[in-house]
């Protein structure tokens, strides 16, 4: 899902560029964490990449409601819906890991487990950061 997200924004951001292309800094800021996420390797430079990321794409989003045209556009359209459903794959993924470490982190913590655990050296496992906002789906209209 992270991949397919990863592969979609640089379509959405040249689509928007076509039209905002003075816009650039918020377009590269998109890029920037698009690329950090995608070279992100553990959990926690995940969270920090999908964080930025989130902010970025919501930012880029802002700035479409000064261009009618952008948000008229059909192929922009068919994007933003493709993302909406990469999104919620990827919050679907992210409960399904958390609810995985958590019992994983639970059972490190019964006994005998642990003294197991411990002696194999397998320690709790990061959570995927949830955001506040993540958990609900932005609501996006064109006119």
């Amino acid at each position: 899902c992270l991949q397919e997200r990863n592969d979609l924004i640089p379509n959405l951001v040249e689509t928007v560029r076509g039209y905002a292309g003075h816009e650039n800094n918020t377009l590269i800021e998109v890029v920037k964490w698009r690329n950090q996420s995608a070279a992100a390797t553990t959990v926690d430079e995940q969270n920090v990449a999908a964080k930025g990321l989130n902010q970025a794409l919501f930012n880029m989003l802002s700035l479409t409601e000064n261009y009618p045209e952008l948000k008229a556009d059909t192929h922009f359209q068919e994007m933003m819906a493709q993302l909406a459903r990469i999104e919620e794959k990827i919050n679907d993924s992210r409960r399904y890991y958390n609810g995985t470490v958590r019992e994983y982190n639970q059972s490190l913590a019964v006994f005998p487990k642990n003294i197991v655990a411990g002696m194999f050296g397998h320690k709790p496992a990061a959570f995927f950061a949830e955001d506040a906002e993540a958990k609900v789906a932005p609501n996006v209209k064109f006119q």
